[in-house]
């Protein structure tokens, strides 16, 4: 059995904090490197860890959905207008072409109440990035539907 991680800790925590079952953590050659959680309703967070990086750095990310040319300009804007110390980002995941929400947490670095607030800000965002993509895709169906 591998020792407890920050990784390990976080998924407890949360878990607990969200009254859920502690969702499986991810690993790869025996190292933990990610779980997921839904947030609310509307919202799945993922967790992750990249090789290499420090045991108390991990990042959350939300898939926004697909991403094209213009979705991904408006991205680029959201990032400048939101720029701020240790906040969320907006990406673009180049395997799939899909925008993410995304934030490095510092694992340990705050208490769980804090850091599930933060949390459910992203998903916030993220359902009022989904919410603008819905309605400009209906608004861009019906200028279609009359010409």
């Amino acid at each position: 059995m591998s020792a407890r991680t920050p990784l390990h800790d976080l998924c407890t925590a949360l878990s607990q904090a969200l009254d859920v079952p502690q969702p499986p953590l991810r690993s790869q050659a025996g190292k933990p490197q990610g779980f997921r959680l839904r947030i609310d309703a509307d919202c799945e967070i993922n967790f992750a860890q990249m090789p290499g990086d420090p045991d108390d750095l991990a990042y959350a990310l939300i898939d926004l959905a697909a991403a094209d040319t213009a979705a991904c300009n408006t991205l680029l804007q959201a990032n400048f207008l939101a720029a701020g110390l240790g906040g969320p980002v907006y990406s673009r995941n180049p395997a799939n072409g899909h925008a993410l929400l995304q934030s490095a947490l510092r694992l340990g670095a705050s208490d769980t109440a804090t850091l599930l607030a933060s949390l459910r800000e992203m998903a916030a965002a993220a359902g009022q990035w989904r919410a603008e993509a819905t309605r400009t895709a209906h608004a861009d169906a019906a200028t279609f539907q009359r010409a």
